[in-house]
């Protein structure tokens, strides 16, 4: 494993994509163990996406973790779309997290509202009841964290959930036979956390794994600090680390 810092950001490197996951499960294990120690309960905001798989199959099977003083959260979601629905976060975070652990709570972003700003302002409520102990984060392929989009991204956010509309690369993305058969299947819009809300969170774990990463970490990196590639935001945090498993 290599190891360094760029501004604030802690990076390491790892050789796979297993030993990255174990590393960052062990990571977010200890620091919801130590939450748990100081308060009694922790709170936990999850990503979703290819990158969390391995990670997510470890955390959930770590015996270690008291599920029942845990409250979950998790980062975006679509907009108009049904729990249940293939391309759904809900239902990935069902089937991957809430079928396997036994949580306090596990509060979902509910994609399928017909009033968006009304639940961005229940969820905003609900994260801000107590502290944020941990988050995990993935990078889209232009830079987005959650779905905070370039034209959307603002460091200095006032809100702390919001409706933003997608980028096409962003719904590119998705496409996939077991989720959205072609673009038009996308959602353009999608409920997501800010970079605010994501500040105000005292650890970040950004996975990054595999080959096709290689150049979106790079640029994380090494691009200016700007909202134009809003991971660069991730520089200006200390709570941050980023896990890659390739830098070329």
């Amino acid at each position: 494993m290599q190891q360094f810092t760029v501004n604030d950001l802690c990076t390491c490197v790892y050789g796979d994509r297993a030993a990255l996951a174990i590393a960052a499960a062990q990571q977010a294990r200890d620091r919801l163990l130590s939450a748990i120690a100081q308060r009694g309960e922790a709170t936990l905001i999850l990503a979703t996406g290819n990158s969390q798989k391995q990670f997510l199959e470890y955390l959930t099977q770590d015996s270690t973790i008291d599920w029942s003083k845990i409250t979950i959260f998790h980062l975006d979601e679509f907009l108009g779309i049904e729990p249940h629905h293939p391309g759904s976060f809900r239902r990935y975070l069902r089937d991957r997290v809430a079928t396997q652990i036994s949580p306090r709570h596990f509060h979902y972003l509910q994609g399928d509202t017909d009033r968006p700003q009304g639940e961005c302002d229940r969820y905003t409520a609900l994260l801000q009841a107590q502290p944020l102990d941990l988050a995990l984060l993935g990078i889209g392929t232009n830079g987005h964290l959650a779905f905070n989009e370039p034209h959307a991204a603002d460091f200095n956010d006032e809100a702390w959930v919001k409706v933003v509309q997608l980028e096409t690369a962003t719904r590119q993305q998705q496409v996939n036979p077991n989720t959205f058969q072609n673009l038009e299947a996308v959602p353009t819009a999608a409920l997501t956390l800010t970079l605010t809300a994501l500040k105000a969170t005292q650890k970040l774990i950004c996975l990054a794994p595999g080959s096709k990463k290689a150049q979106i970490v790079k640029t994380t990196l090494n691009s200016p600090i700007s909202s134009h590639w809003p991971a660069s935001f991730l520089r200006l945090l200390p709570q941050a680390v980023l896990y890659a498993t390739t830098l070329s």
